[in-house]
């Protein structure tokens, strides 16, 4: 469900969702990878859960 919902999501939210998450990067490592600044990933990664909350509905509220 959340593999689904992750390949629904803009490109940089899902890069910014896998950086932190599933690769354990810190906001200055993916920031790095990204291009980015730190708050701009802060930015990123609020938009991606949102988006992912709005996916996911009531099911996924645990996951996120």
């Amino acid at each position: 469900m959340l593999s689904e919902a992750l390949g629904k999501l803009p490109a940089n939210l899902s890069v910014a969702i896998h950086l932190i998450y599933f690769d354990g990067l810190s906001y200055e490592e993916a920031a790095r990878v990204m291009g980015k600044n730190k708050k701009q990933i802060d930015n990123l990664l609020y938009r991606a859960k949102k988006a992912l909350r709005e996916l996911l509905g009531e099911e996924g509220k645990e996951l996120i």
